[in-house]
């Protein structure tokens, strides 16, 4: 080998050792060099950072079984439904009415209201509904649902303030970059529910049956899930057999799986949504519900404008004439069953209210208060019967001094644990 000369250094190559002059490295090579070794020299500092962090949290996370009781928490948005954090997936064939369930859900829940589906409401957030799939159709759907519940202009004037939409998809397999900004929008706005309304639009690109591609899905979604500590409810379509779509990673990943199916033929429009899945909770709960069309007035050319809304319970039925069909029918005393029991639950911190009579509470116009007056008296008697309820004779002293007698339908003792049996049994009865 020849003698190393000065300036220069010496590189082995299958042909042997080659001298080259330290001068003859270009200055882009050098700068490929530096930025190497500063990309090394920061992942190795992350790393560093990572498991410092990581340690951290063991030295304080670590709980006997005495000191898990420390991890208690009221951590229910929808008690028996949907948790913060959590994330819940409701799947169904198209046009069964998934996106009218969800957009029913997310107003309940903007609102305030007591109850959905016969399930309590503990908390009131604000919801982010990132709904890519028609936005141009959104004002009749909010309309529609305003106008069939009977919302107030103080609500609707609320809703501005609890009920936002994006009418776009979030690529959520897109750069990291773009969970970055909506996780910054959502914890400015503090939203405590959001609404990913497709699956299939928020993986746009990405091959559904990938587990390897659904992980960066899901390991961004539970990102947006920790930290922003919220409810996330994931609209998704079903399979050809029935089930969902794609990786069945997806399933490992969700809290609660709903699958919305029809009942009947298309032109019923009758809905059940059963909880297939529940990480914590019982599974194999069914609500049924419908969707009822809403007349919104005319258009410039006067043709009918018209939007469909999800009612929970079964279609009411005409109780002056009612048609051989409407005999027929059959409605869903569970539901009705459920929704007086939650409204006089809901109400019994009113000791000034005296309209809860079995009448009252039958004719009372309350939007949480579902089924004809015909079928909440059936309902209320089989709640009497079954010593879920009783009437509980009352006086009221009027200003005048004059006591009047009333009576206001209570719940029995123990009733708590006798509507749960009864509710069991009230599957579909005549």
């Amino acid at each position: 080998m020849d003698e190393q000369k000065p300036g220069t250094f010496t590189v082995s190559t299958p042909f042997g050792d080659v001298q080259l002059d330290v001068r003859a490295v270009t200055s882009g090579t050098a700068a490929m060099l530096t930025r190497d070794a500063s990309t090394q020299l920061m992942n190795e500092t992350k790393a560093l950072a990572e498991v410092k962090d990581f340690k951290s949290r063991l030295d304080t996370g670590i709980f006997n079984s005495v000191e898990v009781d420390q991890l208690r928490s009221d951590d229910c948005l929808i008690k028996g439904l949907m948790y913060m954090p959590g994330i819940t997936l409701n799947h169904s064939d198209p046009g069964v009415g998934k996106s009218f369930t969800a957009l029913d859900l997310a107003f309940h829940v903007a609102l305030g209201r007591a109850t959905w589906c016969g399930f309590r409401i503990k908390r009131r957030v604000r919801v982010l509904y990132i709904y890519s799939e028609g936005g141009s159709r959104l004002w009749k759907r909010r309309d529609a649902w305003l106008t069939r519940n009977a919302a107030d202009s103080t609500e609707a004037a609320e809703l501005a303030e609890w009920m936002h939409f994006y009418p776009r998809s979030v690529p959520l397999t897109g750069s990291e970059s773009i969970v970055d900004a909506l996780l910054e929008r959502i914890k400015n706005e503090k939203y405590g529910l959001i609404i990913f309304d497709t699956w299939a639009t928020s993986t746009t690109g990405a091959d559904e049956n990938s587990a390897g591609a659904m992980g960066v899905a899901l390991e961004r979604l539970g990102r947006i899930r920790d930290e922003a500590e919220a409810a996330i409810l994931v609209i998704h379509h079903d399979n050809k057999g029935g089930g969902y779509r794609g990786s069945t990673s997806l399933d490992g990943y969700v809290d609660t799986r709903l699958h919305t199916t029809r009942e009947g033929s298309a032109a019923d429009r009758k809905i059940k949504i059963t909880i297939e899945k529940q990480r914590d909770d019982a599974s194999g709960i069914a609500r049924k519900g419908h969707l009822d069309i809403v007349s919104l007035g005319v258009d410039e050319d006067g043709d009918p404008i018209t939007s469909v809304v999800f009612v929970y319970g079964e279609p009411a039925t005409s109780e002056e004439s009612p048609t051989p069909a409407e005999k027929r029918k059959v409605f869903d005393m569970q539901a009705v069953a459920e929704s007086i029991w939650l409204y006089i639950q809901a109400t019994a911190n009113d000791p000034d209210d005296d309209a809860w009579s079995s009448s009252d509470i039958a004719r009372k116009p309350h939007t949480s208060l579902v089924g004809t007056q015909a079928q909440r008296k059936k309902a209320i008697e089989r709640m009497k019967a079954d010593k879920v309820l009783y009437l509980k004779k009352c006086r009221k002293t009027r200003e005048n001094g004059r006591a009047l007698p009333f009576e206001r339908l209570v719940p029995c003792v123990d009733a708590e644990g006798r509507f749960a049996q009864l509710s069991k049994l009230l599957e579909s009865v005549d």
